[in-house]
C-alpha cells in the first residue's frame, strides 16, 4: 500500500469516527422528537391478544404440556439433532453480533462523501439494525422478568415436582422455565425482519415456530412456555415497532398505518459504501 494509500484510509477512519460519533447524537435528539399524529395504542387488540395467549397458555397447560413432555424422549435420533440445530439458531447472541456491527458500521459511513442518496441508504440500514436490537432487548426484559417472577420449574424436575411448580424469585435456571427465551427471541426478530423483508414472512414464522417446537422437543419447556414466549416476542417487535415509528427511525405513520421508510434505498447504499467511492468519484 502506497503513502497516498495509507493517508486516504487514515483519513477515511478519522472522518467514520467522527461520524459515528456525530450520527449518535444526531439520532439521540431525534428520539425526543415524536410525531403527535400517531394513532393510539391498539389497547382493546392488545388485551384480545393477552386474553386470547392466556386462553391458549391454560389449554396447552391443561392438556399438552405434560404430554408432549414425556412423548419427546420417544422423537428418534435425526429428529433430536434437527431440533438441536433449531435450538442454536434461535440463540439471540448471534443476532446481538450481526445487528450492532452493521449499526456502527452504517452509521461510520455516513457523511463520508459517498453521496446524499448513499446516506440515506445508510441511514435506512442503521436504523433498522438499531430498531432490531431495541426489539430484542425489550423482548429479553419483558422474558427474564417473567421467568423469576413466575418461577416455573423446568420439565426436568416434572418426576420430582410436577409441570406445575412454582417458586418465584429461585434465580435458578432450573426454575425458569416460563415463557422460553429462545420463543420469545425468535418470534422477536422473525416479526421484526418480516417488516423488511415481507416476501418472506411465512418462512421466517416457520423458523420461529420450529425454534420454539424445538424446546419442547429437547424436554426444557413446556408447550405452555412457548406460546407465552411467541406472544411475548411478537409483542416487544410491534410495541418497538410503534414507538420508532412515532419518532420517524425505520418507520413512519401514514394514514394511520405503519409503513417502513427507505424501500430500495438499502441495499445499493450497501454495495456502495462497501466499494468505497461511488463510480463517478473515481
Amino acid at each position: 500500500m502506497s503513502s497516498d494509500d495509507d493517508a486516504r484510509a487514515a483519513a477515511t477512519g478519522t472522518a467514520g469516527r467522527a461520524s459515528l460519533a456525530h450520527e449518535v447524537r444526531q439520532l439521540l435528539g431525534h428520539w425526543r422528537r415524536t410525531d403527535h399524529q400517531a394513532p393510539p395504542y391498539p389497547l382493546m387488540k392488545l388485551a384480545l391478544a393477552l386474553a386470547a395467549t392466556a386462553a391458549l397458555v391454560l389449554v396447552a397447560g391443561e392438556y399438552l404440556d405434560e404430554r408432549l413432555i414425556r412423548a419427546a424422549p420417544g422423537l428418534p435420533p435425526a429428529a433430536m439433532t434437527f431440533f438441536r440445530w433449531m435450538t442454536d439458531i434461535g440463540t439471540s447472541a448471534w443476532m446481538w453480533a450481526v445487528a450492532a456491527p452493521v449499526a456502527a458500521w452504517a452509521m461510520s459511513r455516513r457523511r463520508t462523501g459517498l453521496g446524499a442518496r448513499v446516506d440515506a441508504g445508510l441511514l435506512v440500514i442503521a436504523q433498522r439494525a438499531l430498531y432490531m436490537m431495541a426489539t430484542l432487548l425489550l423482548a429479553l426484559a419483558i422474558s427474564q422478568t417473567l421467568k423469576q417472577i413466575v418461577g416455573r420449574g423446568r420439565p426436568t424436575l416434572i418426576d420430582q415436582v410436577g409441570p406445575f411448580y412454582f417458586d418465584s424469585f429461585a434465580l435458578r435456571w432450573s426454575q425458569a422455565s416460563f415463557p422460553s427465551g429462545h420463543s420469545t427471541t425468535a418470534f422477536a426478530a422473525s416479526v421484526a425482519l418480516a417488516f423488511f423483508a415481507p416476501g418472506w414472512r411465512a418462512p421466517l414464522l416457520t423458523l420461529a415456530v420450529l425454534i420454539a417446537v424445538s424446546r419442547v422437543a429437547l424436554g426444557v419447556h413446556y408447550p405452555s412456555d412457548v406460546i407465552a414466549g411467541a406472544f411475548v416476542g411478537t409483542f416487544s417487535a410491534l410495541f418497538v415497532a410503534r414507538a420508532f415509528a412515532r419518532r420517524g427511525i425505520a418507520f413512519i405513520w401514514r394514514d394511520g398505518r405503519l409503513v417502513v421508510r427507505g424501500r430500495g434505498l438499502a441495499s445499493r447504499a450497501a454495495k456502495t459504501a462497501l466499494r468505497g467511492q461511488p463510480r463517478a468519484a473515481r
